[in-house]
Formats: C-alpha cells, sequence, structure tokens
C-alpha cells in the first residue's frame, strides 16, 4: 500500500537524536545532523517514501 493512499495517516513527532555529553562536541553527531538536514536527504524521502511525513522544518 502506498501511504499516499492511506484513509488517514498519523502526525509523526519529530525525532530526537540523542548523544552521550562527552560526545556532544565530536565530529559524528555534527555529520550525522549535516546528513539529515541535507537536499539528498530529503529527495531520498520524496522519491523512495512519497506521503511519508517529515519534519515541520523540513515542509
Amino acid at each position: 500500500m502506498d501511504l499516499e493512499d492511506a484513509l488517514i495517516s498519523e502526525k509523526m513527532p519529530d525525532m530526537y537524536h540523542a548523544v552521550y555529553t562527552i560526545d556532544v562536541d565530536a565530529q559524528f553527531p555534527k555529520d550525522i545532523i549535516s546528513a539529515v538536514k541535507s537536499d539528498l536527504f530529503e529527495r531520498v524521502i520524496d522519491d523512495k517514501f512519497a506521503g511519508f511525513g517529515k519534519p515541520d522544518w523540513m515542509n
């Protein structure tokens, strides 16, 4: 079933990414944020997961 064909769909809450305090300034959290906020990531969601609820900041 395509998500776009559903009769109703629930509003998914924005997800949080948690890291240990010791890692807050490490490079990998910055890399994850950069990847999730990239145009490529949004295009993949639009192309492969049409109808999937995106976070408010992405709309």
